[in-house]
């Protein structure tokens, strides 16, 4: 009796559980919720517009406010060389324990108060800078193309550096796992590799998102947005940053499981054939010296 039809149906049955088994959670309604939160992040990091439309007269004013910080540029400029001529100053009659020295200390106490002064007004004058920048984004609004474009780019700079970590630390580990492993099967090292580098990824990643969350209120403070405003934004931001490392974790994991299932039937193949022709599966080892 030919089993093939039987089999058939076997695999059919079997690919309808896996299915089933991973599409359950999604008809739940906090599956529904997780998963419309997602592609929402998804949506407003890569396709959503700004709700906020620049218009002439929103540029107009960015613009004078920008030419206004520009003015105070220089002397702010001159400001910040005052302070470092009175720094060289002090740190010319500055010596060692010059504080119980009594001529020394009286040559420091003499200078001490431009350095001071240098330091009040760099103060002063960067802070009013940094509230004419503060209104001349608040033109824009944060809601703008200017503040969407600039929290995505600080998101994929936090992002970027979290992948920057996991490679160079994959690297390393990689190097000290080839070398110090006494392993003699090659894909177990692979595997060894491959969970380690899975590892770093997903602590680089997630390590990102917390940089990202540590630096939006910065970003927040530049445009001055009411309240609610920033407390919205921040909340999108934030699931915009889970929905990127999510996915990026998602497809990483399943390119890892790939490699493994594909390297796995490789050996499997190859161990057999060797089994039919009357060798060693041993001889699919690849061997290495090691000196006690």
């Amino acid at each position: 009796m030919n089993s093939y039809p039987s089999s058939v149906a076997r695999r059919d049955g079997q690919e309808e559980s896996i299915i089933s088994l991973v599409s359950r959670p999604l008809r739940t309604r906090k599956g529904l919720t997780i998963s419309g939160l997602w592609l929402f992040g998804l949506f407003a990091l890569f396709l959503a517009p700004a709700p906020s439309r620049i218009t002439p007269e929103k540029l107009q004013a960015y613009q004078t406010r920008l030419d206004d910080a520009r003015g105070l540029m220089k002397d702010l400029s001159l400001a910040e060389r005052q302070l470092m001529d009175a720094q060289l100053a002090l740190k010319d009659v500055s010596a060692w324990f010059w504080r119980w020295r009594p001529e020394h200390r009286q040559k420091v106490l003499a200078k001490r108060p431009a350095v001071d002064a240098a330091e009040r007004r760099v103060r002063t004058l960067q802070k009013e800078r940094d509230g004419i920048l503060r209104d001349a984004k608040s033109s824009l609004g944060l809601w703008s193309e200017a503040g969407l474009e600039e929290s995505r780019e600080l998101l994929w700079a936090n992002f970027q550096g979290g992948r920057v970590f996991a490679q160079r630390q994959t690297l390393f580990d990689s190097i000290f796992t080839l070398i110090g492993s006494r392993e003699k099967d090659w894909f177990f090292i692979l595997i060894q590799i491959l969970f380690t580098a899975l590892v770093n990824y997903t602590i680089g990643t997630v390590i990102s998102i917390f940089t990202f969350v540590l630096a939006l209120p910065s970003l927040l403070s530049s445009f001055a947005p009411s309240l609610p405003s920033a407390l919205a934004f921040f909340s999108v931001s934030v699931l915009a940053a889970c929905s990127l490392v999510v996915t990026y974790l998602t497809l990483l994991y399943g390119a890892g499981a790939a490699v493994v299932a594909t390297t796995a039937h490789f050996v499997v193949l190859q161990r057999q054939r060797i089994e039919a022709s009357g060798g060693r599966p041993e001889q699919l080892r690849y061997q290495r010296s090691h000196y006690d």
